[in-house]
Order: C-alpha cells, then structure tokens, then sequence
C-alpha cells in the first residue's frame, strides 16, 4: 500500500473517532480508550511504513482496533495516590492496557497483537476533575494534554522541571531523575526507566515548554 493511501486510511479512521466523539457523551473510560486507539492507528502505521520500506506488513490488524458495536478495550483504571497534582481539583487515575484486547457482551475476550514498536506501552496516566468532568491525558502512548501551565516551571532553572518530567513520562517509571546539560535552547536530563531497564535522555526545548522528547541513547523513539 502506498504511503498517500495508508495516510488517507488511518486520517478517516480518527476523524471519525473525532466526529463520534463530538457528538456523543462518553463516560471517563470510554474516552481514554478511544485516545488510546486513535494514538496507536496513526503512529502505528506510520512506524511499520518505516519499519517495511513504505508498506504494511500486516494491514489487517490497523482495521481490528477499530471500535466495532458492544467491543469495549481491556483497560484497568485505579486511582494512583502516589503522586499529588498540583491542580488538587485534579484527582490523578493510573490506567493498565495489559495487551489490546476487547471485551465482548458475553465477557468473552478477543486478543489482539501487540504493538512492539510502541515503548513503555502498558502504562498511562489521566487526571480527572470530577466537578467540571475534565479530563486530562497526563502520559503515555496517547495524544496528551498541554500541562505544563499546571506547574510551577522556570526557563532559567533545570531543576524546577523535575516534577512535570515526572507526570509527563510516568509511564517509563523514571529514577534517579537528574539535570545533564544545557545544549542550545535544550535542558538535558538523564534518567534511569524501570519501565524499559534502560537510561534514558530527556530533552525540554526552551522555546517551547511542552515540547519534550525522551530517547534511549542518541536514538529519537517518543515524543
């Protein structure tokens, strides 16, 4: 498949997750999922065209994440106390995708493939007010939520951004958070990921606060 017709695929497919979206009101878990989903189609897609020389080594399952009628993904949502968010009107939820799977109205379940180019996948946060029914995608593999207004971040001070790190890449489970070096108009961090069993580099552009990337080594691998 070429790569205008798998753009065109996977650009239809999350508008129309948008436009149900739009028009239906969906409870707190129905609404990560749905993120979740759509996250996963698009970037999905884009990493087996990189991965395969321009193709789909496996389209099929692009179509198997669709949300069909009565199918609703596995997902496990507890409230995590570990962390407090600043917003306190915010209580913060810790979500589990053990694999993409969905449940059936008989409570029989269908597997399906995971997605092993997606790092720290099984792991998300939200925060959720339950006065105004806002919700905000905290981390992971998802289309996330601008947060960083929500914290008390300086430009000229590296270490007041070690508290948003920590909601931003909750999913990689960071350790021994530490300031690195300054490189242009970047902070540096280095951190230890007990998600992957690996270091990794951190990058927060100063020009744009919410811009942040995390890589394993030199190597870009999520944003």
């Amino acid at each position: 498949m070429k790569k205008k017709t798998i753009n065109k695929i996977y650009s239809t497919l999350i508008l129309s997750l948008v436009v149900v979206s739009a028009h239906c009101q969906f409870s707190f878990k129905e609404k990560v999922a749905k993120n979740i989903l759509a996250y996963h189609i698009k970037y999905g897609i884009d990493t087996e065209l990189g991965l395969y020389k321009g193709k789909i080594k496996k389209p099929d399952y692009i179509y198997r994440l669709i949300p069909m009628k009565n199918l609703e993904l596995v997902l496990y949502i507890s409230q995590d106390t570990t962390l407090q968010y600043p917003d306190k009107n915010f209580k913060l939820y810790r979500v589990e995708n053990p694999g993409f799977s969905f449940k059936m109205p008989d409570d029989k379940v269908i597997k399906q493939n995971n997605f092993h180019t997606f790092l720290a996948d099984r792991n998300y946060l939200v925060a959720y007010n339950p006065k105004s029914e806002n919700l905000k995608f905290i981390s992971g593999n998802m289309f996330l939520s601008p947060i960083e207004n929500d914290f008390s971040i300086k430009s000229d001070d590296p270490g007041s951004f070690y508290n948003y790190l920590v909601f931003r890449y909750y999913n990689f489970k960071l350790k021994d958070l530490k300031f690195y070096k300054k490189k242009k108009k970047n902070y540096l961090y280095k951190a230890y990921s007990e998600s992957i069993g690996e270091e990794v580099l951190i990058t927060v552009n100063l020009n744009e606060i919410g811009c942040t990337e995390i890589a394993l080594s030199e190597e870009k691998i999520f944003k």
